[in-house]
């Protein structure tokens, strides 16, 4: 049986694995949990799969856990805090070699690594192969974040606007959806507008951009970081981000009014001491 990076990678250690096809097929692992307040109670457990006439048997047992009776009890309180001990940890041990048995974690391992695949084939140049690759990912999970926001780009990249909105749609759906995915699909989703020329509709996400991004506070509105030279600046939040693109795209539309307003907007959440950039940026639209 293969070792399981999901046990090791909750801190369980693998100590034995073994594999025989004949006459049915039989695996068996057996991990190993430290007690780091007591090593004489650490924990250890196997599985054991049994593979035969099309079906399966599967045997989950705590080893060595006997030592700490005397009896058919145990023999000393220390005894008996080890046996908790056990108990504890085998319901931790139990769910994590069933979802391992289960295929779960070798299936996610898979799309990790074809993620990976697709990645470095963007950075290689080769959009094309990045893009079934993601493709192959969304079929096996449909919902996955990285895959969608990543086909979303490189379909943008490729003038493939129908597909671009299509996929943005789809992803905007999701519950877990992060702030700097919103932001990013709702600023792809109107440029894919105004590069169409469907300025109509262009103009009504971008007022439905303003509205969420408006919704900043405005201590929430930066965040301190530092340049490449080590020395600290204001970076606007990716709702902040998202509300100075669109004075960019207002101004693209000749709405240069409704930019203005915008961008008083955005000049109220700069702290006093970086004024200065928005005095700068003002007097380029109202020229």
């Amino acid at each position: 049986m293969p070792q399981a990076k999901l046990l090791i990678n909750n801190g369980w250690k693998s100590v034995g694995s073994s594999f025989n096809s004949l006459p049915g097929i039989v695996g068996s692992a057996s991990f190993e949990k430290i007690n780091t307040k007591d090593k004489y109670c650490s924990f250890s457990g196997s599985v054991l799969v049994n593979y035969s006439n099309g079906s399966f048997e599967v045997e989950i047992e705590a080893q060595f856990f006997d030592k700490f009776l005397s009896g058919g009890k145990p023999g000393s309180q220390k005894d008996a805090d080890c046996l908790k001990y056990y108990q504890e940890t085998m319901k931790e041990f139990i769910p994590l070699i069933t979802e391992y048995l289960s295929g779960k974690p070798a299936v996610r391992e898979n799309l990790n690594e074809m993620l990976d695949k697709a990645a470095n084939l963007t950075v290689e140049g080769k959009s094309l192969d990045a893009l079934k690759m993601y493709n192959k990912v969304l079929a096996t999970d449909p919902d996955n974040s990285l895959a969608l926001f990543n086909k979303a780009q490189i379909l943008f990249s490729l003038k493939k606007y129908t597909e671009t909105l299509n996929v943005i749609l789809r992803a905007e759906k999701r519950k877990d959806i992060s702030d700097f995915d919103i932001s990013t699909y709702k600023s792809l989703k109107i440029q894919v507008l105004i590069l169409t020329k469907q300025n109509d509709r262009a103009i009504a996400e971008i007022n439905k951009a303003l509205q969420y991004a408006e919704s900043i506070t405005p201590e929430k509105a930066f965040e301190t970081d530092e340049d490449d030279n080590g020395e600290p600046f204001l970076k606007p939040s990716e709702k902040t981000g998202l509300l100075l693109k669109c004075v960019g795209y207002l101004q693209m539309l000749n709405r240069n009014r409704e930019a203005l307003i915008a961008l008083k907007k955005y000049e109220a959440l700069i702290p006093e001491q970086n004024k200065n950039f928005s005095i700068c940026y003002s007097t380029t639209i109202a020229s």
